[in-house]
């Protein structure tokens, strides 16, 4: 120690604001050394941490995907549905990695940025294209036979865990999607905004059904206050903007087509989307607190 009572230091190990370091203290001869025992990048963090979310958005409220095993692997079903087949597979795979969490980070600890790039994609192609595109054919399945007979129990059984998983998986890739948007697109520095807020909330829809909210409230120095509420469901989301001012809401709609664009570009499915002008916005924020549901 110096007489100011501080420790002067020396590393051979380089490292970087943000990264996780485990150290020990050895003693020897009057002299304490730090030896690094574990070191991992922010990077390596931060992929982890996203790799865990999205394992633990197959974990809903009822045990879909659990029940959703169990229902692919009656014979009635697979007799049915050669594509219930496939299913158990790529379930197995999904349910090792939520069960075994840890194994995440060893695999990323031994591996190099290339191979993490890769661990991660493959995650997410296993569930985005894989699971993802099975369920949707399951489910277009399901509702071509609807249309012409009633359904045996067993497959009314899958179709909806089929549907709940679904809205899981979709639930994940928009807040995925939200989150991309807010470390691409949102300034650090907007001369414009005065205050703003950002939440998800869930909510109790019809029997069965879960809807999911983003709400972002912006209060922006020259055009006023703007409330978008985007609603979340099964089938896609609906986007509900109200602006203070005439002027800011004529400008939102003149480039609603722009918007509707991006927004299938980037693969999010646009059910509706309503622009309008509404001097009280509070009295909308009201009928959400009230359990109502702003789409057309």
């Amino acid at each position: 120690a110096t007489q100011k009572g501080k420790l002067q230091a020396t590393t051979t190990t380089t490292l970087k604001a943000g990264s996780m370091v485990r150290l020990r203290a050895e003693v020897s001869r009057g002299q304490l050394t730090l030896r690094v025992i574990e070191y991992r990048s922010l990077e390596e963090l931060l992929l982890e941490k996203k790799i865990k979310s999205l394992l633990q958005s197959l974990k809903p409220e009822g045990g879909s995907l659990k029940q959703l095993v169990s229902v692919s692997k009656e014979g009635s079903v697979k007799a049915l549905l050669p594509e219930s087949i496939k299913l158990e597979s790529i379930i197995k795979s999904i349910e090792t990695l939520i069960e075994n969490p840890e194994d995440i980070k060893e695999t990323i600890r031994q591996s190099g940025i290339l191979l993490e790039s890769h661990l991660k994609h493959n995650i997410k192609d296993l569930i985005d294209q894989d699971l993802k595109a099975n369920l949707l054919k399951i489910k277009s399945h399901l509702e071509d036979m609807a249309k012409e007979k009633a359904l045996p129990e067993a497959l009314k059984s899958l179709k909806e865990s089929t549907e709940r998983l679904l809205q899981t998986i979709e639930y994940f890739q928009f807040k995925s999607k939200m989150n991309d948007a807010l470390q691409l697109f949102l300034p650090y520095v907007w001369r414009e905004l005065e205050d703003g807020s950002l939440e998800f909330r869930r909510q109790r829809g019809s029997p069965k059904k879960l809807l999911y909210h983003c709400i972002i409230k912006l209060n922006l120095i020259n055009h006023g206050k703007l409330l978008v509420i985007v609603t979340q469901e099964a089938e896609g989301i609906h986007i509900s903007m109200f602006s203070e001012k005439t002027k800011l809401g004529e400008l939102l709609q003149k480039q609603s087509g722009l918007l509707k664009k991006r927004l299938v570009e980037s693969g999010i499915r646009l059910k509706n989307l309503t622009i309008e002008q509404q001097k009280r916005l509070e009295l909308v924020e009201r009928s959400l607190e009230k359990g109502l549901t702003i789409r057309a």
